[in-house]
């Protein structure tokens, strides 16, 4: 009788088709499916951080800018400090920022003059020869006469002996170009920040512009007390502040 023989070959080869087939098709799967979604909380943060940085880059405030700027020198021309002029926020006057380096240590008289024009050993207007003196005077701007004065106290300063009563004279400490003191560091940096409503655009930009000025001694803004001087600062005193040499200037443009 005969019987027939296994064929253990054929089984492995079989085995190994399917396999290999169904790997294939896995694989064939796995590219074909699709990308998943991303999440929807991750794409909504993603749209309102970029909505926030449009809204931060939109809601800049223009009058940050600067209207106009000066660059300050030394007599030997050193470059000492710069200042910029803006738009205050609210319509409330003009911003003012100083930085300055290279100065000795101390408070320092800051204001602005009348003309755009710094020369060392130059003339004014009385021909005294002095550095920075084609500045002229500290600006006047818009004087409200008889600012804050009490009733009977402009009698009494009229007859007061020593001060000017030009017709027209503005006192120093009403000007328009009178800023407070720059604080000079040890390191000899200074940083000055005021917001004014006595300037405007119109005051600093017209004509040939203006110059600014930081003096070499501070400003009393006319805080001169009664023990020191009866009858009050002199001309001299109350035109000046007694600041002193004019020490740095620079255009204003």
């Amino acid at each position: 009788m005969q019987t027939s023989r296994p064929r253990p070959a054929l089984i492995p080869l079989t085995l190994s088709a399917i396999l290999l087939l169904a790997a294939c098709g896995n694989d064939d799967d796995a590219d074909s499916s699709p990308e998943p979604e991303p999440d929807q909380e991750t794409a909504t943060a993603a749209d309102e951080g970029t909505d926030e940085g449009s809204t931060h880059e939109d809601s800049a405030d223009p009058s940050d800018e600067p209207f106009a700027e000066a660059e300050l020198a030394d007599v030997a021309g050193n470059d000492v400090g710069r200042i910029s002029f803006a738009e205050a926020e609210e319509d409330a006057g003009v911003q003012v920022r100083l930085e300055a380096w290279g100065l000795g240590p101390g408070f320092r008289g800051v204001s602005i003059h009348e003309r755009g024009a710094c020369e060392a050993q130059s003339t004014n207007e009385l021909g005294q020869i002095g550095d920075f003196y084609s500045a002229g005077g500290s600006l006047k701007g818009d004087h409200v006469e008889d600012m804050d004065v009490i009733e009977g106290e402009g009698e009494l300063e009229a007859e007061t002996p020593g001060v000017a009563d030009a017709e027209g004279e503005v006192a120093h400490t009403d000007r328009a170009g009178s800023l407070p003191n720059l604080l000079v560091n040890e390191d000899e940096s200074g940083y000055l920040e005021v917001v004014t409503d006595r300037l405007s655009e119109d005051l600093l930009l017209e004509g040939d512009g203006r110059a600014v000025i930081i003096h070499s001694a501070p400003d009393h803004h006319g805080n001169v007390p009664e023990r020191y001087a009866p009858y009050g600062p002199d001309v001299v005193s109350e035109t000046t502040g007694d600041t002193g040499d004019r020490v740095a200037c620079g255009v204003v443009e």
